[in-house]
Formats: C-alpha cells, sequence, structure tokens
C-alpha cells in the first residue's frame, strides 16, 4: 500500500428513498484518502453509487488511533479496514436506521424549534461587598442554566420504592439535566490570555477533536465541559467552582461559547455534536459548521429546514435531545425542540 495515502475511520450519516419513506442510516466508514480535503466528497460519490445521500459525516479518526481508543474491540472498522486499497479507497457499513420520515412525521416546521429571548437583568454593582457576599450570577441565568426540574433523580441518588409509594408521589422520577459548555479555545484564549481548559481541576473537560486534530489545534480546537452543579451548589455559592464564576463573570456574552442542557451523558453529547462539525448544503458541499459560535447560531435556529435542526437538537441514536442557550449582542437566547424541554426546570 503506497505509504502517502492515510487510513481513516469515521460515522457518517445519510439518507435513502424508499418507497413513500425518506430513511435515514448511519454508516461506518474506512477510507484511504492522499487528501484529507477531498475525503467527504469521495464518500458523499460513493454512497451516492449505493442510492444514498450522504448527510453529515463525523470527524476522521486514523485507523489505529481509533482501534486503541475504541472501548471494545472494533471489528466492523478492521473489517471495513481490510476492503479498501488505492483501487477502491472506500468501504462502508450500514451501522443502523436511525429514523424514517414519510407520513407519520407529526411536527410542523413552524413549531419544531421554540426559541426565546429571554430578558435578563445584569447584575447590581458588587464592588462594595466582600467576595463571599457576591452573587455570581443572575437568578434568571441560573434558573435558565442551571436549575433542575421537581421529582428530577439527581445521578448519585437512589430512589427507594417504598419511599415514593409512602410519599404518596406515583409519578417517576425525571432524569437529571446537565448543563454543558462547549466554548471556542482560540476565542476564549484572547480574552484570559492563557488557554486552561484542559487542566481544570475537578471538571471534566474534553476536546472535540480527537487524535492528529486535537494536537495540532488545540488552541483553537472547540472544547466540552461538564458545567452540572454538583448537588448542593445550586443554593450554596461557596460549592461553585472558580471557573463557573469566572466564565459567568468575564466569557459569557462574548461569544466565547454555548451552554447545552439535556439528560445526555457527557460522552454521548460529544459524540453527537462531533457528527456535525461537518455540514453539506444542497449543492453538495462541505462547510466546517461552528455551532458553538452564537454568531452563526443565532441566524441557523432561525433559517435552517427542520431535518437540519434536527441533527443539531437530536440524537435519534440514542434517543437524546438538547437545548442550546447562547448570549450574543448581550441577548440570551435559548433554542429547544418543541418535544422536549427545559423551560419548566425549577431550584
Amino acid at each position: 500500500m503506497d505509504n502517502k495515502y492515510t487510513p481513516y475511520i469515521l460515522l457518517c450519516e445519510a439518507s435513502k428513498q424508499e418507497g413513500d419513506a425518506d430513511n435515514h442510516y448511519e454508516f461506518k466508514v474506512a477510507a484511504l484518502e492522499d487528501n484529507i480535503h477531498q475525503l467527504h466528497t469521495n464518500i458523499s460519490t460513493a454512497l451516492k453509487a449505493s442510492g444514498y445521500h450522504l448527510m453529515t459525516a463525523g470527524e476522521a479518526e486514523l485507523v489505529n488511533l481509533h482501534m486503541q481508543a475504541s472501548p471494545v474491540y472494533d471489528v466492523d472498522a478492521l473489517t471495513l479496514w481490510q476492503q479498501v486499497d488505492t483501487d477502491n479507497p472506500i468501504a462502508f457499513k450500514k451501522i443502523r436506521r436511525i429514523s424514517t420520515t414519510g407520513e407519520a412525521a407529526t411536527i410542523e416546521p413552524d413549531n419544531y424549534l421554540i426559541v426565546t429571548e429571554h430578558d435578563i437583568p445584569p447584575l447590581p454593582n458588587q464592588e462594595h461587598l466582600a467576595f463571599w457576599q457576591k452573587e455570581w450570577i443572575a437568578p434568571e441565568l441560573k434558573t435558565l442554566l442551571f436549575a433542575q426540574p421537581e421529582n428530577h433523580k439527581d445521578s448519585t441518588d437512589t430512589i427507594n420504592k417504598s419511599e415514593t409509594e409512602t410519599s404518596g408521589n406515583t409519578e417517576p422520577p425525571i432524569e437529571q439535566l446537565h448543563t454543558y459548555l462547549i466554548v471556542d479555545a482560540h476565542l476564549y484564549l484572547k480574552i484570559k490570555g492563557v488557554l486552561d481548559l484542559p487542566h481544570l481541576n475537578n471538571i471534566d473537560v474534553r476536546c472535540m477533536f480527537t487524535g492528529k486534530a486535537a494536537e495540532e489545534f488545540r488552541l483553537s480546537a472547540p472544547y466540552l465541559i461538564d458545567m452540572t452543579l454538583p448537588k448542593g451548589a445550586y443554593d450554596d455559592s461557596n460549592q461553585v467552582s472558580h471557573f463557573h464564576k469566572y466564565y459567568l463573570e468575564h466569557q459569557w456574552g462574548h461569544n466565547t461559547g454555548v451552554f447545552v442542557r439535556t439528560t445526555a451523558s457527557i460522552e454521548n453529547t460529544r459524540h453527537h455534536f462531533r457528527k456535525i462539525t461537518k455540514v453539506q448544503d444542497g449543492e453538495e458541499k462541505w462547510y466546517f459548521f461552528r455551532f458553538w459560535d452564537p454568531r452563526p447560531l443565532k441566524k441557523v435556529v432561525h433559517t435552517f429546514d427542520v431535518p437540519m435542526l434536527k441533527k443539531i437538537f437530536e440524537d435519534r441514536v440514542n434517543k437524546d435531545n438538547y437545548s442550546i442557550i447562547f448570549n450574543t449582542g448581550g441577548v440570551t437566547t435559548s433554542s429547544t425542540p418543541n418535544n422536549h424541554s427545559t423551560e419548566n426546570a425549577a431550584s
């Protein structure tokens, strides 16, 4: 095999019209490429030859790094890799059907996404207060970003059936809402002067890129950060991390990132959003999608069609939904799928 060719593994989503239904499938793809910039075009061509239309493509990983990082031995990746060569550089396998769009679709385009602009007054001047007396976040914003629904199950809680029956509450507990931050390292660095994101204490931080790309673009990559408040911290600011307080005071409102609320784990959230770092337009041209920048995101939530919005706000494989909250131009905006709301969260 020619050494100038690089082996990649990635996940893609493609659609196919089958009868009256537009079916969406997840594919695992092995690709042998000498030009990474042609990767998605070549995958699109290969899928089209089998009647599929490529919709989104995840980040490509080097085969050896993928195999090392995989929690289980990825037989599919190895089998696909053995099928490619310079004459047949693309091999793919259908992993699962994600969804079917047809007559059963019930959500109308105008109603799919709830976009709300929130009137959140700034904190009053606190220069005269001692540091332990200062509020770290406006109450309205704290509710929006960190409040939990009533009857939620904390990740550390153990639900006792007899206790639930004794209390008279027959409703099953609601899953805890996590709060994640997706932040642009370059814009964050411009404000703070140092990139400390990979070294935060007691906070789960994960680069959205992997392998060589994670190292090469370390200073400009998006990072996913678990900002979920620990139990008790919502009402006790002394339990809130220094990073939470720093980000809300110095970075929020400067287009450095967006907040995400979901019941999904951080690993599922990372996997979902990695799949939409590149999108394809109607002319089959590929573009980087900087969804973690509030400026383009504000246009997206008002202009994208429903199928594209669903790619951003829904993970149909894991049945997870995502609400995204951002601030640009001094206005805090939340965008939530109509079938999932964080608006009713209560402290």
